[in-house]
C-alpha cells in the first residue's frame, strides 16, 4: 500500500512549498535575547503561592530552560560582551598546576560575588585555594591568584557573581609565549632564504610539520660561542612550565 508522503501530488505540493518558501540556515533561527529581561520580568511574582496557574507554569518552565543551558562557551568566545547565567565549571584537558585566573564580568558590583574552587587530577572534590589573593585590573576585570604544586583538572565559579560572567582565562594552560617577540644569536641559513630557521619560528604555535625549516629555529654549528635564543613577553607573565618541541625530520639528534 502507497503510503500518503510518497504520492506524486504530496511530493510536488512539498517540493514546491519548499522553493517558495526555503527554510533558513540553522544560524540565521538563533535569536539573540537576554534573560535579564525576564527575570527582572519574573522577579515581583512572588511569592509562588500567589500565582496564577499562567504565571506558575511561565516561571517554572523558564527556569527549567536556564537549568539546561548555561553558556559556558561564551566564556571563550572572544567577546566581552557575552555572558553566562550559571555556575561554570572548566574542565582542564590537560591538568596543570594553577597559579592565576582572569575573570571579566558584566557589572563592577559582580567582582566580589565570585568565588574560586578546583579539583585535583584524579578527583571530583572542591577545594579551596590556599593562599587566594585578588588584583583589581579595572571596573569589571579581575586576577585571582591561585597557585597550587599540583596538577588541577577542573576549576569551578561559583555564587552571585556568575549571572554576569563574560570571559574566563586560565594561566597554567595558556602560551603566554605564543606569537611574542624572539631573538636568536645567530641564524642557519644555507639556501640564503629570508623565511628559513627564523627565530619567530619557535613561537608561531606550530610545533612539527613536513618542512621543519619554516616552523623550527636553527642557529650556526660550530660556533666559538653557544648559541642562544630568548621571548621577550608583551607583558609581565607567570610562567608555570616550559614546553619544547624538537624538530621531526631525520636530524633529530642534531638539536
Amino acid at each position: 500500500m502507497e503510503s500518503f508522503g510518497s504520492l506524486g501530488c504530496v511530493q510536488r505540493f512539498m517540493k514546491g512549498a519548499f522553493e517558495t518558501n526555503p527554510t533558513l540556515p540553522f544560524e540565521s533561527k538563533i535569536d539573540t535575547w537576554d534573560p535579564q529581561r525576564v527575570l527582572d520580568f519574573l522577579e515581583p511574582r512572588f511569592p509562588c503561592d500567589t500565582l496564577t496557574l499562567k504565571e506558575l507554569t511561565l516561571k517554572l518552565t523558564f527556569f527549567l530552560d536556564r537549568v539546561g543551558y548555561s553558556g559556558a562557551w561564551l566564556l571563550t568566545d572572544s567577546d566581552d560582551t557575552t555572558c553566562t547565567t550559571l555556575p561554570v565549571t572548566v574542565t582542564l584537558d590537560t591538568p596543570i598546576p594553577l597559579t592565576w585566573i582572569r575573570v571579566v564580568v558584566r557589572d563592577a558590583g559582580d567582582l566580589n560575588q565570585i568565588q574560586l574552587s578546583y579539583q585535583l587530577s584524579g578527583t571530583s572534590t572542591p577545594l579551596a585555594c590556599p593562599g587566594l589573593r585578588k588584583a583589581k585590573v579595572d571596573d569589571l576585570t579581575l586576577d585571582i591568584e591561585c597557585s597550587t604544586t599540583q596538577k588541577v583538572s577542573g576549576v569551578t565559579l561559583s555564587g552571585s557573581g556568575v549571572t554576569g560572567l563574560c570571559s574566563l582565562y586560565i594561566s597554567g594552560g595558556r602560551n603566554v609565549a605564543l606569537k611574542q617577540s624572539a631573538l636568536q644569536s645567530s641564524r642557519y641559513n644555507p639556501r640564503n632564504n629570508q623565511i628559513d630557521w627564523l627565530a619567530s619560528h619557535a613561537v608561531d604555535g606550530t610545533t612539527g610539520g613536513g618542512n621543519d625549516r619554516s616552523t623550527c629555529t636553527h642557529t650556526l654549528p660550530n660556533t666559538a660561542s653557544p648559541g642562544w635564543w630568548t621571548v621577550t613577553f608583551s607583558q609581565a607573565a607567570d610562567v608555570t612550565r616550559f614546553l619544547i618541541f624538537n624538530r621531526g625530520d631525520s636530524r633529530i639528534k642534531q638539536t
